[in-house]
């Protein structure tokens, strides 16, 4: 692995690099999955009150697991496969895209102000909150990620940067993309540990 990683650095290869990374991007999640486990378990207290999702606030989150689901498919496993993104796998990723850049504005939208961190001192009695704080932190990534995504893409499009400019602008909406569809499943497990009560 080693010498596998030396030689693509040295060649200067990102796409390369990009698919050494992918595997091991993917077995950190159930590293973080059992670790966070095992400390909800040891550290159990009451599980808070929560609000419950409305039809809306189901809508939006489904919309949004099935565009970054269909994003990560067509890519992830094509790039793993193939080495690169290209033909009906690239099409289908363009299409998918279009469906994230109209859902992520609406999630933003719908479900910011769900995700605020308290800071500073609680005043009185506040409503229940939606999310507690791994689900909240990985929202905000996700729409920081998402952000970079879009924009990137959408920036690569206008004249103005060069062969380099275009590899790192792909470069960042590779790593951005990787990063949302891991802060996704980390919301996702949030989701699912909440409704167990487990948080």
């Amino acid at each position: 692995m080693l010498g596998e990683l030396n030689r693509v650095l040295a060649a200067g290869d990102t796409g390369e690099l990009f698919r050494l990374v992918l595997p091991y991007a993917f077995a950190v999640i159930p590293v973080i999955i059992v670790v966070h486990l095992l400390i909800s378990l040891v550290f159990r207290g009451a599980p808070a009150e929560r609000k419950r999702w409305n039809l809306w606030d189901i809508l939006i989150y489904l919309g949004t697991l099935g565009c970054v689901g269909g994003l990560a498919a067509t890519s992830f496993v094509e790039v793993l496969r193939h080495g690169e993104l290209g033909g009906w796998p690239l099409f289908l990723h363009m299409c998918g895209a279009g469906a994230f850049t109209a859902v992520l504005p609406l999630l933003v939208l719908s479900w910011a102000h769900l995700n605020q961190f308290e800071v500073g001192p609680a005043t009185g009695k506040t409503a229940p909150a939606k999310f507690y704080w791994l689900p909240k932190l990985m929202f905000w990534v996700i729409v920081a990620g998402g952000i970079v995504v879009t924009m990137t893409m959408l920036v690569s499009m206008l004249p103005i940067f060069g062969t380099d400019g275009m590899l790192v602008l792909l470069d960042l909406h590779r790593y951005s993309g990787l990063i949302v569809v891991l802060a996704l499943v980390l919301h996702l497990y949030g989701v699912a540990v909440q409704r167990m009560g487990l948080r």
